[in-house]
């Protein structure tokens, strides 16, 4: 994919975007692994200040697909906690408890090792909930297709407990996906 092509495709949500706003999206996309448009999306800013200054800027968001992959890459979870309440004001909030597959591992080898301590309760301090919000403003758009407003909330809340217990994918580890998958 080339710069020009890029180009085409940001300019339909965002006609402000150059063709220097293309390229830079493309080298960060290639920087760090991710397959434009599907991995990634840019957001570009264009407008002018009550002072009358004109910002223009370029932002990548990485999608939530980058986070499931390092997860597994880094030995994978599990769901220990999932609650989604609608609220009176017609906001969805999820809380997603997730717990480290390895720890999960780590500490039923040390309940093994350790007579009398209680499994669920030792896990419990392993585990890191991400909670997100919906709200009622962010309805008024169509829902996803195929998709409920409970699953894109749950969904936020779940990439948010991914990003707390594994961070972000290391630009190396990216690279070396990105490699591997030339190679095949």
């Amino acid at each position: 994919m080339e710069a020009k092509d890029v180009l085409y495709i940001m300019r339909a949500t965002a006609p402000a975007a150059t063709l220097e706003d293309a390229a830079a999206f493309l080298a960060m996309c290639r920087e760090r692994g991710l397959t434009p448009f599907t991995e990634a999306s840019p957001i570009v800013m264009d407008y002018n200040k009550r002072d009358g200054t004109h910002v223009h800027s370029l932002s990548v968001k990485e999608h939530y697909a980058v986070a499931e992959r390092w997860a597994a890459q880094s030995g994978g979870y599990t769901i220990r906690l999932r609650e989604i309440t609608h609220e009176k004001d017609g906001s969805y909030h999820a809380r997603i408890g997730i717990v480290s597959n390895r720890d999960y591992a780590a500490v039923g080898q040390f309940c093994a090792r350790v007579p009398g301590v209680d499994f669920k309760e030792e896990l419990a301090g392993f585990m890191v909930i991400g909670e997100a919000t919906l709200t009622a403003d962010e309805q008024r758009k169509p829902a996803p297709k195929g998709k409920s407003w409970e699953w894109l909330v749950e969904k936020r809340a779940r990439e948010s407990a991914i990003l707390q217990k594994f961070g972000r994918e290391p630009t190396q580890s990216r690279q070396m996906y990105t490699n591997a998958l030339t190679v095949e």
